[in-house]
């Protein structure tokens, strides 16, 4: 399969369009089923970065490699000390900072979410102007390391970073319907096994047999109980959770949710890592 430049300038042009931003790479192959190949033919090497600056945009390639650690943990710094507590991802994506949460996680920059406070201390930690800050990062933080999920477990990571790393491809009107994308991205990226469980009490995905996915889109507050209940039960079978949440409109609920999990599972030293997308 081969597409002149043209037409691919065309293409793009129309999904920044019907997105209102830049597309991103995943975006762009997904929406009109081409594969990387098809770009390169085109464009040669960074090939999508050239379509991008083709079409009068910053290359999103470039925009990250632009955005410095100080930018970072610049920005990380000032949401904490607006809230007054650790933020979380939603926060940080109610501000629309770059990269976003999910990449962050990404080159150059390798830096997970669960990691920017520790990493903030570290960037920032004999700036005497962050010292309000700082203290407020070390109150939101376990008293010890034995708290913090297994950070021995590699493959529990890889596990979480590809799911940062998955981009929906559009709005889902139902949680079935972001299961169904997300498991077929898992199978199609990744060689992990894959499997469902039914049923009202079940995990919605279970990745190689020892990780749990529980999906919810925008829950209200008696889903996050809910939710909370359900994490719960997931721990009577598996050592290792994950609770997605998509489509994210309350903030407070969101942190809430958060803090709740912190107060509860993190003392019990329970390995939960909560997403959003």
């Amino acid at each position: 399969m081969t597409m002149s430049d043209e037409l691919l300038q065309e293409k793009y042009l129309n999904l920044r369009e019907k997105l209102a931003r830049k597309p991103k790479f995943k975006e762009f192959l997904d929406e009109y089923e081409i594969s990387k190949r098809v770009l390169e033919r085109a464009f040669g090497r960074d090939a999508y970065s050239k379509l991008q600056e083709a079409c009068g945009d910053t290359a999103n390639k470039l925009d990250l490699k632009r955005i410095t650690k100080d930018v970072i943990f610049t920005q990380y710094g000032e949401l904490t000390r607006e809230l007054g507590e650790l933020p979380v991802a939603a926060d940080w994506s109610r501000k629309r900072y770059k990269p976003s949460d999910s990449g962050l996680s990404k080159p150059p920059h390798n830096i997970l979410w669960s990691e920017m406070p520790q990493n903030f201390i570290e960037h920032f930690g004999s700036d005497p102007s962050w010292k309000d800050v700082i203290k407020i990062i070390k109150a939101g933080l376990p008293d010890t390391d034995s708290t913090k999920p297994d950070a021995k477990n590699k493959e529990f990571d890889k596990v979480i970073n590809t799911i940062q790393n998955w981009v929906p491809k559009r709005k889902r009107n139902s949680e079935e319907s972001y299961k169904i994308e997300l498991r077929e991205y898992l199978e199609n990226n990744t060689k992990y096994s894959v499997s469902e469980e039914t049923g009202e009490s079940n995990v919605d995905l279970v990745v190689n047999d020892k990780y749990a996915i529980e999906l919810k889109k925008n829950p209200s507050l008696p889903e996050y109980d809910r939710l909370f209940g359900q994490i719960a039960r997931h721990f009577n079978n598996y050592n290792y959770v994950i609770a997605l949440i998509c489509d994210v409109t309350s903030d407070d609920r969101y942190r809430q949710f958060i803090r709740n999990i912190d107060e509860i599972y993190g003392k019990l030293n329970l390995n939960i890592y909560v997403l959003t997308k």
